[in-house]
């Protein structure tokens, strides 16, 4: 039997199973019937009155992925937040500690060993003079250069990362999810 769902429910799932979406403010874009969203009342949290151990992170967990149908966060105390984060994992703003595991091992012997080249061109101060448009000032806009600055390259590095991680050739491929071609290695059948 077929059974009618509303758009917003047959596009959402807790599974968290990689669903890849764009969104887009191009006004052309924009639906001309706008459709009320559904009622996600979210249900009332649980207040644990006890140390939570391993067994209790699986309720959170649950909790997690269901978080899209139930709106319902799942809460975890900032003792058990991590601190600090393997290095293999290369966050370079974050604190970070020498892996021992066969992971951490492995990415110390070949990290030296693929090209040192990042996939796009980090932004110069040249280049922005040269594309510079005097038109788009705003009065103050100076006291905000180095912070943009610093979050542009930022950006650029991050972008760089995963531009190189899977193999893109442009920077609009990464926010829209829209990858061209996908590398080999990610389209293996296992």
């Amino acid at each position: 039997k077929q059974i009618f769902r509303p758009h917003p429910n047959e596009c959402s799932g807790s599974d968290l199973d990689g669903d890849t979406y764009f969104v887009c403010w191009d006004p052309e874009l924009i639906p001309y019937k706008q459709i009320d969203a559904m009622d996600y009342s979210p249900a009332p949290t649980t207040k644990l009155d006890h140390e939570v151990t391993i067994e209790n992170l699986t309720k959170l967990f649950s909790i997690a992925v269901d978080f899209p149908k139930t709106s319902v966060p799942a809460e975890i105390p900032q003792d058990l937040r991590v601190k600090e984060f393997s290095d293999f994992m290369e966050k370079p703003d974050k604190p970070s500690y020498q892996s021992h595991n066969v992971i951490g091992k492995l990415f110390r012997e070949v990290k030296n060993l693929a090209p040192n080249e990042c996939s796009i061109k980090f932004l110069t101060r040249e280049k922005m003079q040269r594309f510079y448009d005097p038109d788009m000032e705003v009065e103050g806009f100076e006291d905000y250069i180095d912070d943009a600055f610093f979050y542009k390259s930022k950006y650029d590095y991050k972008l760089g990362n995963l531009m190189d991680y899977y193999r893109v050739k442009t920077e609009v491929e990464i926010p829209s999810g829209g990858i061209m071609k996908m590398s080999r290695s990610f389209t293996k059948k296992l």
